[in-house]
């Protein structure tokens, strides 16, 4: 079976969406689980940007290759490479909801690191 990138795409469509309307509807639960206390407005904010990138991806999963989706692919890298830093640093990592999202997180830098470098 042959991988490809609109699988990846669908995949962290998925997640992503779960994952933000979970920060938007069920704000103190999502934040509870990751082992942070304070407002928790800041972290509504964060699931309304999950889904606007759920639906960047939406649209992404059928692009060819064209500079467009190299862009989309190099902010999929760096920008969760970023995000996975972020976690490390400013969350509980003694929560296992914490590494499970840290380990989400890698594999899709990963994915998206081999898609943006392979030839096709």
């Amino acid at each position: 079976m042959d991988l490809k990138l609109k699988h990846v795409f669908i995949v962290n469509i998925f997640t992503t969406v779960i994952f933000g309307l979970g920060f938007i509807f069920m704000t103190e639960t999502m934040v509870t689980g990751f082992g942070i206390t304070g407002n928790v407005i800041g972290f509504q904010f964060f699931g309304s940007f999950m889904v606007c990138h759920g639906i960047l991806v939406f649209f992404a999963r059928n692009s060819e290759d064209t500079p467009a989706r190299k862009a989309i692919l190099l902010f999929e890298t760096i920008g969760g490479f970023v995000l996975t830093l972020d976690m490390l640093f400013l969350l509980s990592l003694s929560s296992f909801s914490t590494w499970m999202s840290i380990v989400i997180q890698l594999i899709f830098v990963g994915l998206y690191g081999y898609f943006l470098f392979k030839k096709e």
